[in-house]
């Protein structure tokens, strides 16, 4: 395989430092080995299209010396890519990740479908049966109140439906500086519809550095893509789906030997940190005039 990439890239020099690290005369290159092509041709233009010099970068596709972005061997795909050197840059978090951001609300938009939003929050759920009576009391509020939030989703979006974009997941999404630029490394998933990972990115983000933060990261990711009303109200009506009991459920599955009571105290904390995230939320969207 090294010859082959060497002959293709045009280096005089290469060896493996590990199956997806290799060494060359230009650099320390990143190796990606895909199984569906057309999932890495979307990646390609979805990596193209979110990339604007001399500020913000994603981590692209380098071509070879015939201009391709992959090479093909005993039926897996190649990609090759710069590998970037972690150096944080405080200072210009907010406007550069807005505007990555921006460019992905803005690239999402080239396909677009709808999405469901849950009917309502169901209180019958088997895991209940190891709940002692405080702690069906405590489900009985928390469904009561998933329901109010999900009411409230529907109110926002005027039906059961948002319309949602195309993108790459956000949950898997990290970026680094050289110098003033933010290089930004893409995921190797398949692409998703919906703002559900961008809402556990714009959550994390909060919850590390506050609402002042987070209001500055989505000034900027608007003046970038210029949200319609449409997308502010999906995006917040996204936040408001109590999918926190979903995640109980799934920690319970992988973790059978973790009390109920430790699993309940999670899913509080969990609950109140996405109560505070929706409120920060909707004081932006307040001044969009989004909830009127």
């Amino acid at each position: 395989m090294i010859e082959r990439i060497k002959e293709e890239y045009g280096f005089k020099q290469a060896s493996l430092e590990s199956k997806h690290q290799l060494n060359t005369e230009k650099g320390v290159k990143q190796i990606c080995y895909w199984e569906d092509e057309a999932c890495l041709k979307w990646h390609i233009e979805w990596r193209d299209n979110c990339s604007v010099a001399p500020y913000v970068m994603m981590n692209r596709m380098l071509r070879t010396n015939k201009g391709a972005a992959y090479i093909e061997k005993d039926n897996q795909f190649i990609s090759l890519h710069d590998k970037v050197p972690i150096e944080q840059r405080e200072d210009q978090e907010e406007k550069r990740w807005g505007e990555v951001l921006g460019l992905m609300i803005q690239a999402g938009r080239r396909d677009q479908s709808t999405f469901s939003l849950p009917k309502e929050v169901m209180g019958n759920d088997p895991i209940l049966e190891q709940a002692n009576r405080e702690q069906r009391l405590f489900f009985q509020t928390l469904f009561q109140e998933g329901n109010r939030r999900l009411t409230m989703a529907k109110k926002l979006a005027k039906s059961g439906e948002i319309s949602v974009p195309k993108m790459d997941s956000f949950t898997e999404l990290t970026g680094s500086f050289r110098g003033h630029m933010l290089i930004v490394q893409g995921s190797e998933t398949t692409p998703e519809y919906g703002y559900q990972s961008f809402k556990t990115f714009l959550k994390s983000w909060y919850e590390r550095k506050g609402e002042a933060s987070l209001h500055a990261l989505m000034n900027e990711l608007d003046e970038k893509a210029t949200l319609t009303s449409n997308e502010r109200k999906a995006i917040m009506a996204t936040v408001l789906i109590p999918d926190e009991l979903d995640t109980l459920l799934q920690e319970r599955t992988i973790s059978n030997d973790q009390p109920f009571s430790d699993l309940i105290d999670h899913l509080k904390r969990e609950w109140d940190k996405t109560q505070s995230f929706a409120s920060a939320l909707a004081k932006w969207l307040d001044a969009k005039k989004v909830t009127t």
